[in-house]
């Protein structure tokens, strides 16, 4: 639903195989208060929890409009206020593909705050199974 509560939201479902994914983020309803948040995933096989984002950045009173992507080699999810941004062809700024198996995807967050994120994923499925829903 894209709440921002303290500990994990679940906000996508990959099953049947794996798939390359960008994730991204848009606030649609002011954050009201101080939070840090950042992406983790829990597989199926394996069994592990590991975090996708580099470590949690502040979410802090994100107004409406501001959105989230993963840059650089390390994934570090980038807040950018002004909502929009120009996605330049230098190595900094390019979005993180991940490669993510069957498993859930989860916004953490480090407390409890008044606000919706909307999340969003582009992905290409790497097997004739691989399917991605969002989670309930």
């Amino acid at each position: 639903d894209g709440a921002v509560l303290s500990g994990d939201d679940a906000i996508f479902v990959i099953s049947g195989g794996p798939v390359l994914a960008e994730i991204y983020g848009v606030v649609t309803t002011i954050i009201g208060g101080a939070a840090n948040g950042k992406l983790t995933q829990t597989t199926t096989v394996p069994a592990a929890t590991i975090d996708l984002s580099a470590g949690a950045v502040a979410v802090d009173t994100d107004a409406a409009g501001t959105s989230y992507r993963h840059i650089n080699t390390t994934a570090v999810l980038t807040p950018v206020t002004a909502g929009s941004v120009i996605t330049g062809n230098a190595f900094a700024t390019n979005d993180m593909t991940f490669l993510l198996v069957p498993g859930t995807v989860f916004f953490n967050s480090s407390a409890a705050q008044t606000g919706v994120i909307a999340w969003y994923m582009k992905y290409t499925p790497l097997s004739p199974l691989s399917r991605v829903a969002a989670a309930a």
